[in-house]
């Protein structure tokens, strides 16, 4: 980047008024689009796109080209303070930059890659904080990472994906809709976590926008129920009774099952069992939860009540259950309980008589069975080369009808049946790829051919585990380095084998399964990952169309947040609407027409007086901002070219008119006047307030505010009774950035308010804290 500070230029770009029937201007270079406030300050960025003369994004200095810029204007006298111009073309249009004014950085997508500037020298700081095609990017300040959106192709289902800004770390990669714009994120208090919502803009040949939703908690356990799980997970299954999806943890460390509702998290009961190492749940009329402990003992508890009905001694510790009707089958690899030698046997227990009924030899280190839809019974394990290996037993007699040989067969990696189809799922190592692929085989048809049903050559860790629903497969992957890297989850949609989700889970991702729907209808997942002695429950939710099919429209562009988590505002470019949408709930809350047709329709939108019908200014390519209220356009302010981004400073509008009317380069940065009345109702325009994260908290929590002016300020944390907890700030502050850590440790459980007083300004947000 090339620093352009000569005072020829801070003249040339000053400002100007055109006459009473204009609005006051600042000139710019060619092509404004984004205007980003600098919270705290009376700085705004103003990035241009520039002119790309051959249309191929590269900058050819000699040839037409004129470079993209970024100005810095000062709001208090209205001037250029400061500019630079990039080496690059930035790789889509609307520019969406993300602005990380703690740690003073812009994230542009440029040059194929994500780069990061220094916000107060306009110097490159990271050519390449992350590699990749990233049409725009967006800064999410709660959990301070990036959200870069990708365009496969302009018919093609996009992609967001969270990366660590500091080393540029993929965190997930979550399918979304066509042409992706933006994302903004907020704390979904239904999981205790990160909600990202991103907007798709669709083809704008057919109603296909979508806002699409994912989101998790890296240990949902804990954040609902305010304790860790126990110890390590040795077991883990999940079954429906009564219309309730119940999730089965077992704890060795803590000798117990914990039973968890998958609707809300929580831990409703518990089942004592020493060392639990596998399950399985007949979830019939007279169903059981069967266990098989460290002990060598199998324990069996009804489904409903969690009522131990009885116990009985096996052979040796089993590692595998499988349940048909009255009878249980137990891989015994092991010959006694200090796992001191292996063994080769299946245990049979049969329920009406309470005993086992017969121990039958099979393979080396038995690790895994299920009995097929005609009741035969599929064995698995290893051999003491490594190889696998696969007994058929008779449904009848147990005797062995099939012997086959399993190539590759990976050690530690679950047998998955699905009886729809008959066939089963596992993960081997694939000879030609030399690496870990998912594969389907037909269960009983010995000539059924193996098929990959999902392979990934881009993935840095290990397949080693699959799970699967009627509807997706859930596959593991660990992380070479498995001791310390988190692995990963990834979700693939079983109809068309698309991957829906990457997302990162904990250290050692071990079991798996989906869960209850949310209250989205979001899909959701769990992982346990069972490093060292303290397992972690993972929740990984995603929705790819929040709002359902074409609810939305053609043609989103533009996604505006709610500071205090109201409904969130999607300009539509293609319906001429601005849409309001409670994203808690994934609904419509109204829809206002924009007055605008054609190719004129609207492009950004600012919220300038909450409530229960806030206003809104709105650009357009119409030339013009709308001032839209109640589903009304009350106002209309020209601007004189085609305005795509609008920040709002004071009592002012700032709007970058990227285009003039007939479509040539416009340069021009228009200031609107709204009024006193306007400040009045907009305390922002004094300082700043943030929620606090984590958000609900335990231990810590931590809250960033900014002042725009010098004065006096108090922070204070009352309980929701009005009492005062806590007075961290009561002091005399200068304007700018600031980060308080909140005292949650010695908080109560409970629901608390904190608030920011400052120069007549008074703002509150609610914080949780758990135990």
């Amino acid at each position: 980047m090339t620093r352009l500070l000569t005072s020829a230029l801070l003249l040339l770009a000053g400002v100007f008024t055109t006459g009473s029937a204009q609005p006051q201007q600042i000139i710019t270079d060619k092509v404004p689009s984004a205007i980003l406030l600098e919270p705290g300050t009376t700085r705004l960025h103003v990035l241009t796109a520039g002119v790309d003369a051959k249309f191929d994004r590269i900058l050819h200095r000699d040839s037409g080209d004129v470079a993209p810029r970024w100005f810095v204007i000062d709001t208090e006298t209205n001037r250029v303070v400061d500019s630079a111009t990039f080496d690059a073309f930035f790789n889509y249009f609307p520019i969406r930059a993300g602005l990380d004014h703690v740690r003073r950085r812009l994230y542009v997508a440029q040059d194929r890659r994500i780069r990061s500037y220094d916000l107060t020298t306009l110097e490159l700081v990271n050519d390449t904080v992350a590699s990749g095609d990233y049409a725009t990017v967006s800064f999410e300040p709660i959990s301070s990472i990036l959200l870069a959106h990708m365009r496969p192709g302009f018919s093609s289902v996009g992609y967001v994906t969270g990366l660590n800004p500091l080393t540029g770390d993929t965190l997930g990669v979550y399918t979304v809709g066509i042409n992706p714009q933006m994302s903004i994120a907020q704390i979904d208090p239904a999981i205790r976590g990160l909600a990202v919502y991103t907007l798709s803009e669709g083809t704008f040949a057919a109603p296909d926008a979508l806002l699409s939703y994912s989101g998790g908690n890296p240990d949902i356990y804990n954040a609902v129920n305010g304790a860790t799980v126990g110890g390590a997970v040795g077991a883990f299954a999940t079954y429906r009774s009564g219309g309730i999806l119940y999730a089965l943890v077992g704890v060795s460390g803590a000798d117990v099952i914990r039973v968890v509702d998958t609707r809300t998290h929580r831990s409703i009961a518990s089942m004592p069992v020493i060392a639990p190492i596998a399950m399985s749940v007949d979830s019939s009329s007279n169903g059981t939860i069967s266990v098989a402990s460290a002990n060598g003992k199998l324990y069996r508890f009804n489904h409903i009540d969690f009522q131990l009905r009885d116990s009985v001694e096996l052979p040796g510790p089993a590692s595998a259950v499988a349940v048909r009707e009255l009878v249980t089958a137990l891989a015994i690899p092991y010959r006694d309980p200090t796992m001191s030698g292996f063994d080769s046997l299946v245990a049979i227990y049969n329920a009406a008589l309470g005993r086992v009924v017969d121990t039958l030899v099979v393979g080396p280190k038995p690790s895994s069975l299920f009995f097929d839809q005609v009741g035969d019974l599929h064995v698995f394990g290893h051999n003491n080369d490594g190889s696998g290996w696969w007994h058929v037993l008779d449904a009848q007699t147990f005797a062995t009808k099939d012997r086959r040989a399993i190539a590759g067969l990976h050690q530690g990696a679950a047998i998955e049946y699905d009886k729809l189809l008959d066939s089963m799922f596992t993960v081997v190592r694939s000879p030609t790829a030399n690496r870990n692929v998912v594969v389907a085989i037909g269960a009983r048809d010995a000539s059924a051919a193996t098929r990959v049903v999902y392979d990934d050559s881009t993935i840095a860790g290990e397949i080693s585990s699959v799970a699967l629903n009627a509807d997706y497969l859930i596959v593991l992957e660990k992380s070479l380095l498995e001791a310390t890297r988190d692995g990963f989850v990834h979700v693939i949609r079983r109809s068309d084998g698309q991957r829906i989700v990457k997302a990162l889970a904990g250290v050692g991702p071990t079991f798996a399964s989906m869960i209850s729907k949310g209250r989205q209808g979001a899909d959701g997942v769990y992982v346990v990952n069972t490093a060292f002695s303290a397992s972690t429950i993972s929740l990984v939710a995603f929705k790819q169309n929040l709002l359902g099919s074409d609810t939305l429209g053609r043609g989103a562009n533009h996604l505006l947040p709610h500071e205090t988590g109201g409904p969130a505002a999607v300009t539509m470019n293609g319906n001429h609407e601005l849409v309001r949408i409670d994203l808690s709930q994934g609904t419509v809350v109204s829809r206002a027409p924009t007055g605008t047709s054609g190719f004129d329709g609207p492009r950004e939108a600012i919220e300038l007086v909450g409530g229960l019908e806030p206003a809104y200014a709105v650009t357009t390519y119409a030339g013009d901002v709308r001032f839209l209220e109640g589903g009304t356009a009350y106002r209309i302010e020209p601007t004189g070219g085609k305005a795509e981004g609008i920040a709002r400073v004071g009592e002012r509008l700032y709007v970058a008119n990227a285009f003039t009317p007939n479509y040539q380069s416009d340069s021009t940065v228009v200031i609107i006047n709204l009024g006193v009345g306007a400040v009045a109702n907009d305390a922002r325009a004094i300082a700043h307030l943030e929620q606090s994260y984590p958000n609900p908290a335990r231990d810590r929590s931590r809250v960033y505010f900014a002042l725009t002016t010098s004065d006096e300020v108090r922070f204070e944390i009352r309980a929701l009774d009005g009492s005062l907890v806590a007075t961290p700030i009561d002091r005399h502050m200068a304007a700018g950035s600031y980060a308080i850590e909140l005292p949650v440790h010695a908080l109560a459980a409970g629901t608390y308010l904190y608030t920011l007083r400052t120069g007549g300004f008074v703002t509150s947000r609610t914080m949780q804290v758990t135990r």
